[in-house]
C-alpha cells in the first residue's frame, strides 16, 4: 500500500557526497536563492526572471502526476500489483481500505531534491533527487525495509535550466520522478539482481541505490492480488 510522507531524507545521505570537489550541495528552495542572488553580478533582470521561472516551476512540479500517483500507476504497469493510496498514514492499521479492512503491509514514501551548484556567475546546477521507500507491517515495530535511491541529473547553467519557463528543469523534475519510481518498482515488487557499477561516479540521468550501497537485501512480498502466499525469493 502506497502513502505520502513528508519527511525529510537522511542528511547524512547526501551531504558528504560532494566534499572536496568545489561544489555547493543545497536544498532547492536554498539553491534558487542563492543562484539567483549570485547571477544578478550578470545581469539584474535576467536574473529575475529567471528565479520566477524556477521557481514556478517547483511549485507546479507534482501537478501533472505526483509522485504516489505516479507510482501506484507503475506498480500496476510493470508488476501487475494493485495499490491504493494511504495518504499520511504511518502504520496499516491507520489505513483504511475500501472494505473496511487494513492493509497487510504499508509502503511508505518520502522525496528530496538538492541541487549541485558549481559558480556563482553563470552558476551549473546539478539535480540530485532521492526516493526513500520503507516498508512496514502489523507484527513488527519499525520498517522491515528500509531503501533509499539517487538520481543524479545533467549539468546545466542555471539561467538554461529557467528558460522558457523553465522547460529544461520541468522535464527533468519529471525524468527523475519517473526514473526513480520505475527503480523503485522493479526493486521492491521484482526483486531485480544486485547492482554492479562500472564507475565510482554515477552517470548522469540515472538512478543508484544508496541504501543499502547498491547490495542486496532481505525484501518482504507483499500479498499479490490473488490472496496466494509467496516465499521471498532467494538471494543471488
Amino acid at each position: 500500500m502506497a502513502a505520502a510522507s513528508t519527511g525529510p531524507t537522511p542528511a547524512a545521505l547526501l551531504a558528504p557526497l560532494f566534499l572536496g570537489v568545489g561544489l555547493i550541495l543545497a536544498p532547492v528552495t536554498a539553491a534558487v536563492g542563492a543562484v539567483g542572488g549570485a547571477a544578478t553580478r550578470a545581469d539584474p533582470e535576467e536574473a529575475a526572471a529567471a528565479e520566477k521561472s524556477f521557481n514556478r516551476a517547483l511549485d507546479e512540479r507534482d501537478n501533472a502526476q505526483p509522485l504516489v500517483a505516479s507510482f501506484i500507476d507503475e506498480a500496476e504497469r510493470l508488476a501487475g500489483r494493485t495499490l491504493a493510496d494511504c495518504g499520511a498514514a504511518a502504520l496499516p492499521a491507520e489505513c483504511e481500505l475500501a472494505d473496511g479492512g487494513s492493509p497487510s503491509a504499508l509502503l511508505r514514501l518520502s522525496s528530496l531534491e538538492h541541487f549541485e551548484v558549481e559558480g556563482r556567475v553563470q552558476p551549473k546546477l546539478r539535480l540530485l533527487k532521492t526516493l526513500d521507500a520503507e516498508i512496514r507491517t502489523p507484527d513488527r515495530d519499525g520498517a522491515v525495509v528500509w531503501r533509499s535511491w539517487r538520481y543524479r541529473g545533467v549539468q546545466r547553467s542555471y539561467f538554461e535550466l529557467a528558460a522558457d519557463d523553465a522547460r529544461l528543469l520541468r522535464g527533468e523534475l519529471a525524468a527523475a520522478r519517473e526514473a526513480l519510481v520505475a527503480k523503485a518498482v522493479q526493486d521492491i515488487f521484482l526483486i531485480g539482481p544486485v547492482e554492479r557499477h562500472e564507475t565510482e561516479l554515477q552517470p548522469e540521468g540515472t538512478v543508484w541505490t544508496v541504501v543499502p550501497a547498491g547490495i542486496s537485501v532481505e525484501m518482504v512480498i507483499l500479498t499479490p492480488r490473488d490472496a496466494r502466499p509467496q516465499d521471498p525469493a532467494p538471494p543471488p
